[in-house]
């Protein structure tokens, strides 16, 4: 299969994973905000739903029973979501249109530009990093037939997100990995467009939008099997509920406190935007500009990451001693580290 019919097949598949995430969340963040905000929470919940069942199988009972699992919740969202995630991707079309009104040259402009970042999402996984790590570690997991501990730094980190890929490699179509992205990065291009129209007009967001989608390593971001574009995906769902929260239908902290946290599944690096945000939210209260209500809200949603969250950290906990190791291992007392190529040879 040549790689442009090989990454048609690639991209059909990211679409309906997508839809099937959006499906998914939707049937939790149903009625609690509007396109564009909706989708990217229900993208992010739709997705932490699955790396939890991902890792959950896997580790247990091993990735036939995890492949089979993260299907059935992907069909079952499907089916009583569908409706709903047909519903966000209109929404976003019809923002993109609202944007686009009476612009014609920015129509094109888009149009080429997609056609290059989908073109470059057709090529075979060849990033250094991603061979490395991202699907590397997959890779190891489907050739062994479940998740176990790999007492290797690159492999121990919480990966929620690019566990996500273990259908696409499993089935030998890495490069959907890439369309997943892709799609991640035309909802992060609206939100931004969409909420920077909100706040300061038509100029401030072209000039944002445009400086998003033509920086180099935001394209690479989208094209490649990264968890990067996935956390900026969470750190513009988090910017936006700060600052318009009054498009969440009330239900504002309760979303901002599961985007704050979910990156915590994917990264050690997002836990800053946890912390960060979560004092913010605790300045607020202290200072009487918060209702206990809100508060409380902000907890649950929190929580609910955390859980999705936890296999990582439990999986750490019990393999090493240390739920965030390779991290602080002066405080739990343990420091061992092999490279993987060794752990290979003496295993």
């Amino acid at each position: 299969m040549s790689a442009v019919a090989a990454g048609a097949v690639a991209s059909v598949w990211a679409a309906v994973q997508l839809i099937a995430w959006i499906a998914l969340g939707s049937l939790v963040v149903r009625g609690k905000a509007a396109p564009p905000v909706s989708s990217a929470c229900a993208l992010l919940a739709g997705s932490g739903i699955t790396g939890f069942l991902l890792a959950v199988l896997s580790a247990t009972a091993g990735i036939r029973w995890a492949l089979a699992g993260t299907f059935i919740a992907s069909g079952l969202g499907l089916l009583f979501g569908g409706k709903r995630a047909w519903q966000e991707i209109r929404g976003l079309a019809q923002i993109y249109a609202q944007l686009t009104s009476g612009r014609r040259a920015v129509r094109m402009v888009s149009v080429v530009l997609l056609a290059w970042a989908w073109t470059l999402a057709c090529c075979p996984p060849r990033d250094a990093d991603v061979m490395r790590y991202h699907l590397g570690h997959i890779r190891q997991i489907d050739i062994e037939g479940r998740w176990t501990a790999i007492p290797d730094l690159h492999f121990s980190f919480p990966f929620g997100w690019t566990l996500n890929y273990l259908p696409f490699e499993h089935w030998g179509l890495p490069q959907a990995a890439h369309f997943v992205n892709l799609g991640v990065w035309i909802i992060a291009a609206l939100t931004l467009a969409w909420a920077a129209k909100r706040l300061g007009g038509a100029g401030s967001s072209f000039l944002l939008t445009g400086l998003f989608v033509f920086q180099p390593y935001v394209l690479k971001m989208a094209t490649t099997a990264f968890a990067e574009m996935y956390l900026l995906l969470v750190a513009l769902t988090v910017v936006v509920l700060l600052t318009l929260p009054q498009e969440a239908d009330g239900k504002a902290y309760l979303l901002l406190g599961f985007a704050a946290w979910i990156g915590a599944q994917s990264r050690y690096q997002a836990i800053a935007i946890g912390l960060a945000v979560t004092l913010l939210v605790l300045i607020r209260f202290y200072l009487n500009q918060l209702p206990q209500r809100a508060f409380a809200q902000f907890a649950a949603g929190g929580a609910a990451a955390w859980v999705l969250s936890s296999p990582f950290y439990v999986m750490n906990a019990l393999s090493f001693r240390n739920p965030v190791w390779p991290l602080m291992t002066q405080w739990f007392g343990n420091s061992a580290y092999q490279p993987v190529d060794k752990v290979a040879k003496t295993s």
